[in-house]
């Protein structure tokens, strides 16, 4: 769950604190309100594509800082140890956006790669525009959600093993059967 949402000169933003409670959280407002200037700012922090156009004029850079609770069984939570990142009880996504284009990733105040926070951010948040329904129809995404949502984590580990082995034993026979066929080939001949 997303609990704070802080941003410093993004666009026409120059300092907000945003913090979310438990539940439904609704951000609404009339055209150019800047409802997508705090969606583009979150997408930024989960890894989204940086751009210096975000950069508040004047300011040398910006900094987006999004702060969530997530159970302890989160597969965030294993691909941050995979890749030696502290798993603190907060998961803190940091994305520092420079006038001059470059930008800076961290998770947890520890610098990691765009590509990492991207893959976490895409763990934990799954935006979608009003129509963008690609990802709901993604039967693989249901599956992981379910399962998530279930607890099976371990029983998806063992069915997974199961069936790597079960196909590794399959390659094992046809190799087999391909021998028996070769050598009985060769008594023929002889």
């Amino acid at each position: 769950m997303l609990t704070t949402l802080s941003v410093r000169n993004i666009v026409l933003i120059d300092q907000l604190d945003l913090a979310l409670d438990e539940g439904l959280t609704a951000l609404t407002g009339e055209t150019g309100a800047g409802k997508s200037i705090l969606l583009d700012a979150l997408t930024l922090a989960l890894g989204g594509r940086g751009d210096a156009a975000l950069v508040r004029t004047g300011a040398e850079s910006g900094q987006v800082i999004a702060v969530f609770q997530l159970p302890v069984d989160h597969p965030a939570r294993q691909t941050l140890r995979d890749n030696a990142v502290d798993d603190d009880a907060e998961i803190i996504l940091k994305r520092v956006q420079f006038a001059d284009g470059r930008t800076r990733a961290f998770i947890n105040d520890q610098p990691v790669s765009a590509g990492l926070l991207q893959a976490v951010g895409r763990q934990i948040v799954e935006i979608h525009g009003q129509h963008d329904d690609r990802a709901l129809v993604d039967p693989a995404t249901h599956r992981a959600a379910l399962d998530a949502f279930g607890g099976h984590g371990e029983a998806v580990a063992a069915v997974g093993a199961a069936y790597a082995a079960l196909t590794a034993a399959d390659q094992a026979v046809a190799a087999q059967r391909l021998a028996v066929e070769a050598a009985a080939a060769q008594e023929d001949f002889a």
